[in-house]
């Protein structure tokens, strides 16, 4: 089989890039299409990373979404005649991809796009007549893969409601051979791992330990970083972009794991539960899967300084075991995630073969 995968963006760090890693991992021979690519910014590394005409347009490698109007037609230039299987990871407008009838595209969808389909996250820019056409857009390019594979229950349901479409659901997985705990650690601090956009309420986080005192380190960079940095006390501290190895140790010896966002699946609570480390996350979306409330971690409901610094409280009085953090994050192994998702993917593409094959027929 010839392979493609395709992104929205490669031009940042996040757990998206980290599914498109694990997908190479499958598939190393596959070609890797994206509307553009900034090998400065980006985890991914090699591959053929074949980019669109935005890749020269100015601000596009920076503010990608001041195109986001034209997004899906970038990604109806690309021609897939020459593979069996085009998968397309996204949040956005990667599913616009255009593949005839024997090529068969599965859509692992991490989310109808936030900014479109929540009201509260859309962009000033976006008035009402603009945003209803987006969202028609956006429906309409759903009908385009074959196939569409959920992250979580969270963005099953948000593709059902949006979309009207029923989706199987595969939990990404990570590496537990390198996010492992370490016998003696130091503890010494929060951590947030995530990049720096609105959704991610980072200012939420800030500002409960601007009150509390305690020390935050934030791993990780986006186009907010300058304000944040401006709210932020001097128990904060913005670490900026980390090699992996300077990530596991982060999470090895913190005391818990700031998640104050509504996330759609959410790797980073996963890999810190992996290294033995308890979660502090806001208890609507993919936390409500991935973190075990008392026991591997701790969920709040109302996303406030108070609801957050409550819950800070309530972790230090808690005895977590760390052993049961990391068997929670067992559940989402790479490697069980890789074989799954292979076995999927080439049973559809089988069961799209022989479909053709009776519509050729006929």
């Amino acid at each position: 089989m010839k392979i493609a995968l395709v992104y929205d963006w490669l031009n940042c760090v996040g757990g998206a890039e980290r599914v498109i890693k694990t997908l190479f991992k499958i598939w190393p021979q596959a070609d890797i299409f994206s509307s553009v690519y900034d090998a400065n910014k980006s985890i991914i590394k090699n591959g053929r990373i074949k980019t669109s005409f935005l890749q020269s347009f100015p601000l596009a490698l920076s503010k990608t979404y001041l195109y986001y109007p034209i997004l899906p037609l970038a990604f109806e230039q690309f021609i897939f005649d020459e593979y069996d299987i085009v998968i397309s990871v996204s949040s956005g407008p990667a599913k616009a991809i255009i593949t005839k009838p024997e090529t068969f595209h599965l859509n692992y969808c991490l989310t109808p796009p936030r900014y479109i389909w929540c009201d509260d996250l859309s962009p000033k820019l976006l008035f009402n007549p603009l945003k209803k056409l987006l969202k028609k857009q956006d429906y309409l390019l759903s009908k385009r893969p074959d196939e569409i594979i959920s992250i979580s229950k969270n963005t099953q349901k948000r593709v059902k409601s949006y979309y009207h479409k029923d989706t199987k659901v595969i939990y990404p997985g990570i590496d537990l051979k390198k996010f492992k705990p370490i016998k003696t650690p130091k503890r010494g601090y929060f951590l947030i791992v995530s990049r720096l956009v609105e959704y991610k309420k980072i200012d939420l986080a800030i500002k409960a330990f601007n009150k509390n005192g305690k020390r935050l380190l934030i791993a990780g960079t986006g186009r907010r970083i300058n304000e944040l940095q401006a709210i932020a006390k001097d128990n904060v501290e913005f670490l900026g972009l980390v090699e992996e190895k300077m990530l596991i140790n982060l999470y090895q010896n913190a005391i818990a794991l700031i998640n104050p966002q509504e996330e759609d699946f959410g790797l980073a609570p996963i890999e810190s539960q992996a290294c033995g480390t308890p979660v502090i996350a806001y208890g609507k979306g993919g936390a409500t899967e991935t973190v075990q409330d008392g026991k591997t971690g701790v969920l709040f409901f109302k996303q406030t300084i108070s609801g957050l610094n409550n819950a800070v409280r309530k972790l230090e009085k808690l005895k977590i075991n760390p052993s049961d953090c990391r068997k929670n994050a067992l559940k989402f192994n790479e490697e069980d995630f890789m074989l799954l998702f292979k076995n999927t993917i080439e049973k559809s593409w089988q069961k799209n073969l022989k479909t053709n094959q009776k519509t050729f027929m006929l």
